[in-house]
């Protein structure tokens, strides 16, 4: 029969356990995750860049942010603040940006989704489903270019340029410079995005590049990589249930004609006409496409490839573009571009339940 342990072997094990539990709970507080409220309104503010409407004042302001770079952690060298407000259709977002002199501030003239890779700029990720693992991103520098995509798998490796910036959502943003700062005004229909309609948070980070001191800085306690999306700060107040999703029938007709003509033959006009059409619901969206038209899709760069591995190429068709990410897996199951001369397609993609029951998936139909 074994001895019990004598007291004074239970009174340092009762403190170990209790050291490792205080360290743990330490370790949690040092990297909790921030929070802010969206704030109902009935009377949205203008988008025209200027935080002068009334509505702004009873909004919740962000906290602190810190530097991403150069020096992770350390105060930032400008000071930034987020206010967040929603109505029933829209989403608001409003950033303070002060500045020391405004002269020094930078914006080039470029096209919608390129990287700003020399210009001071704003940026909001939404991670609608809650997931710790995907988000939305809108982002905009002092000219109001937009610059939105989706960001998969926490940015699937970590790439600080990574996304998809093939997804385009509809959404508005406008900004004005003032002596001593900056400020932007973003409206992002809840119509433009997918997300639980029983859910009660969502994930959230506010993101600023400061260009003159080749500075960027976070509002979240990231880590090493811009796209944790796991370490993301939290989104309270949205009312689910009553956001207005805009489950409309979009259709897109189109028609063209061919005039042509070879050698001897009578000169002809051959007619052509397509239908897409999209239906959006909350956590899925259908998609159907007749005789559908790509001729306005870029054209991919030209390459020679002598070895026996297929290239990749982005998926640029409207068509395969809503649900894409769900494809995106470790093991490639589908690759879109594979998929040629579609006459007829039917989709359904998206995703149902919350983070602790999900259900992920796609089905698509083509001839």
């Amino acid at each position: 029969m074994r001895d019990d342990p004598p007291d004074s072997d239970l009174r340092r094990l009762r403190s170990y356990v209790w050291l490792i539990g205080f360290s743990y709970i330490c370790a949690s507080a040092a990297i909790a995750a921030p929070s802010v409220r969206a704030t109902y309104t009935d009377h949205p503010p203008t988008i025209d860049g200027a935080l002068d409407d009334a509505c702004w004042a009873q909004a919740e302001p962000t906290g602190e942010f810190a530097q991403y770079r150069p020096t992770y952690g350390n105060p930032p060298s400008e000071s930034t603040e987020v206010r967040v407000l929603y109505d029933y259709t829209t989403l608001y977002i409003a950033f303070d940006c002060s500045i020391a002199n405004t002269r020094e501030i930078v914006a080039s003239e470029t096209q919608r989704d390129e990287y700003f890779r020399s210009d001071d700029n704003v940026g909001v990720y939404l991670d609608t489903f809650f997931d710790r693992r995907n988000a939305y991103a809108f982002f905009t520098n002092p000219l109001a270019t937009q610059r939105d995509m989706r960001i998969i798998n926490e940015g699937l490796g970590g790439s600080r340029r990574g996304g998809d910036t093939s997804w385009d959502g509809t959404w508005e943003v406008q900004t004005e410079r003032l002596d001593d700062r900056w400020t932007v005004e973003m409206a992002i229909p809840f119509s433009e995005l997918r997300f639980d309609s029983k859910g009660d948070v969502w994930g959230i980070n506010f993101w600023r590049g400061v260009e003159m001191n080749e500075e960027d800085i976070t509002w979240a306690d990231i880590g090493s990589r811009q796209y944790n999306i796991s370490r993301f700060g939290n989104l309270h107040g949205l009312e689910m249930a009553k956001l207005e999703t805009g489950q409309g029938l979009l259709l897109t007709p189109y028609s063209t004609l061919s005039p042509r003509k070879q050698g001897s033959e009578d000169f002809e006009v051959a007619p052509k006409a397509g239908l897409d059409l999209r239906y959006p619901l909350t956590g899925l969206t259908m998609d159907i496409t007749l005789n559908p038209d790509f001729a306005q899709i870029e054209a991919d760069p030209a390459e020679v490839n002598l070895s026996d591995i297929e290239r990749r190429f982005a998926e640029k068709r409207p068509f395969f573009l809503e649900g894409g990410d769900l494809y995106r897996t470790p093991i490639e199951v589908f690759y879109t571009r594979r998929v040629e001369d579609l006459e007829t397609g039917a989709k359904i993609a998206g995703r149902l339940g919350g983070q602790d029951g999900d259900m992920v998936g796609s089905c698509v139909w083509g001839g």
